[in-house]
C-alpha cells in the first residue's frame, strides 16, 4: 500500500504556508511525520506517495443543486445554471465539482474560483508536488450521523453539517454563522454538536466563544467540547475518509481530462496509423497465403519429378528429403565413389550421345558399376554401341539383357572401368 501525504494549505493568520502528515501506508496508517512549514520542504516527502490536498474551505462554497439524474458529463454542464442564483460571481469564473446526493435527493456540489484552484496546483507543481485529490478541509473533520462538528482555531472556524456539507468562516463571525446555520436547520436539527477547540487560551478564558446547550429557538442541544493535544492536521488526517469527500479535481482538472486533452490532437494520426497497420497486416496475410499456395505447388512439382526419376518408389512422404537420400545412395555416400562415378559417366557420355536412335530410359550407379537401360533401333546398333563404349577408355561392357519390342530393342547394359 502506497504511503499517503496529506497537505493542508494555510490562509491568513499562519506564518507557515502549510501543515502536513506523512502516513506509512500500512493498514493502520500511523503518522511518521507531522509538521508545518514551507512548501519547498515537501518536494522529497511526496516522492512515490499518494498526495491529498486539503484546500481552505473559506474559499469554497458547499451547496446543494436540484438537478436530474444524468451522466457525469451532463451533470457538470447543468449544475452551474442550477446554482447560478446562489452565486455572486459569473458561473464562467467558477469551477464546479459534484459529490453524492443527500437524503432529499439534492446533489452536493463544491464551488471554487478557477483562479484559486489553478493557483493552488501551480504552487505545488512549482516545488515538484503532483496532487492526486483535492478536498475541502471542512470535509476532513470528524463526522457521524445526526451530529455536527465545529472546528475552532485561532483565526478561523469550520462547521461540518453532513457527509458532504459544511462551511468555513472567520473566527470573529463563528458565533453568528453557527446560530444562523442552526436556525436554517430547524426542520432537521442535529442531535449533538462536537466542538474541537484548537484555540490558544487567553488570560481571560471568558473571551472564548463556545456554543450553548440551548439554541436561540430554545431547543436543548447536546454539546461535547474536546481540546485535542495533537495539531489540527493530525486530527484531520485521522478522520479523513476520501470516499465521503468531494474531489475538486473534476472536469478540466481531472487527470483523465488532462490525458484526453493531450491525446485529442493525435487521435486522427493514431487512427490513420492503426488503419495503415491493419492494411499492412492484411497485405501480409495475403502474401503469406500466396506463398503457401506457391510452396504447395512446388512441393507437388518436386513429388512429380521424384516419381519420374524414381518410378519404383511406392510411398512419398517428403519428396525433397527422399530425393536427397536417393542421390546420396546413388553417389555411394563417399567422395572417392563420387569421383569414380563422374569419371565413368564422362567416359560413356560421348559414345551414347553419338549413337543414332538411342533413348536412355534409366540408369543407376553402385560400387563402381553403371547400369544403363536404353532403347535402340536393332541388335547390330547395340553391338556397335558396346564396341564403341569398350574402346573409349578401356571400359568393360556387359549386355545384361536385350529384347525386341515394337520395332525397338530394349537392352540393359552394365559398364565398369577395366583394368588399366
Amino acid at each position: 500500500m502506497r504511503k499517503r501525504v496529506i497537505i493542508r494549505l494555510h490562509t491568513t493568520g499562519k506564518a507557515a504556508e502549510a501543515s502536513w502528515v506523512v502516513l506509512d501506508g500500512t493498514s493502520g496508517e500511523q503518522p511518521v511525520v507531522m509538521k508545518e512549514g514551507s512548501l519547498t520542504e515537501l518536494g522529497e516527502v511526496t516522492t512515490g506517495a499518494r498526495v491529498v490536498l486539503l484546500a481552505p474551505s473559506e474559499d469554497i462554497l458547499l451547496l446543494q443543486a436540484d438537478v436530474p439524474s444524468v451522466n457525469q458529463k451532463k451533470i457538470l454542464s447543468v449544475v452551474p445554471y442550477a446554482l447560478e442564483e446562489q452565486l455572486i460571481d459569473d458561473v464562467d469564473n467558477q469551477h464546479f465539482a459534484t459529490g453524492n446526493r443527500n437524503d432529499a435527493g439534492l446533489l452536493n456540489t463544491a464551488v471554487v474560483e478557477h483562479e484559486l484552484i489553478k493557483d493552488w496546483l501551480i504552487q505545488l507543481r512549482a516545488v515538484g508536488i503532483q496532487i492526486d485529490i483535492v478536498i475541502p478541509d471542512v470535509l476532513a473533520t470528524p463526522h457521524a450521523d445526526g451530529q455536527w462538528t465545529l472546528f475552532l482555531e485561532d483565526h478561523h472556524a469550520m462547521l461540518r453539517t453532513g457527509p458532504q456539507s459544511g462551511l468555513a468562516m472567520d473566527a470573529s463571525n463563528a458565533s453568528l454563522l453557527y446560530e444562523s446555520t442552526l436556525r436554517l436547520a430547524k426542520a432537521s436539527p442535529p442531535e449533538k454538536v462536537i466542538v474541537y477547540d484548537f484555540r490558544t487560551v487567553p488570560d481571560d478564558q471568558s473571551k472564548l466563544w463556545l456554543p450553548q446547550t440551548d439554541s436561540s429557538e430554545g431547543e436543548q442541544l447536546e454539546i461535547e467540547i474536546v481540546q485535542p493535544n495533537e495539531p489540527a492536521i493530525g486530527l484531520l488526517a485521522e478522520s479523513l475518509d476520501e470516499r465521503q469527500a468531494i474531489d475538486l479535481l473534476q472536469g478540466e482538472y481531472s487527470h483523465r481530462e488532462k490525458i484526453d486533452k493531450l491525446w485529442r490532437p493525435w487521435r486522427l494520426a493514431a487512427g490513420l496509423l492503426v488503419g495503415l497497420l491493419a492494411l499492412q497486416l492484411l497485405q501480409g496475410l495475403i502474401v503469406k497465403s500466396q506463398l503457401k499456395n506457391e510452396l504447395s505447388h512446388l512441393q507437388e512439382q518436386v513429388k512429380e519429378r521424384y516419381m519420374q526419376t524414381f518410378p519404383d518408389a511406392k510411398r512419398v512422404v517428403n519428396a525433397r528429403v527422399q530425393m536427397a537420400s536417393k542421390l546420396k545412395a546413388l553417389r555411394g555416400g563417399d567422395n572417392s565413389e563420387q569421383g569414380a562415378f563422374l569419371a565413368l559417366l564422362e567416359q560413356v557420355s560421348k559414345p551414347l550421345s553419338e549413337a543414332n536412335g538411342v533413348e536412355l530410359t534409366r540408369f543407376s550407379y553402385r560400387v563402381g558399376k553403371l547400369n544403363v537401360t536404353l532403347k535402340i533401333n536393332n541388335l547390330q546398333q547395340l553391338d556397335q554401341l558396346k564396341q564403341n563404349l569398350a574402346a573409349n577408355g578401356d571400359l568393360v561392357v556387359d549386355i545384361q539383357s536385350a529384347s525386341s519390342k515394337r520395332g525397338k530393342v530394349e537392352a540393359r547394359l552394365q559398364i565398369e572401368q577395366g583394368d588399366v
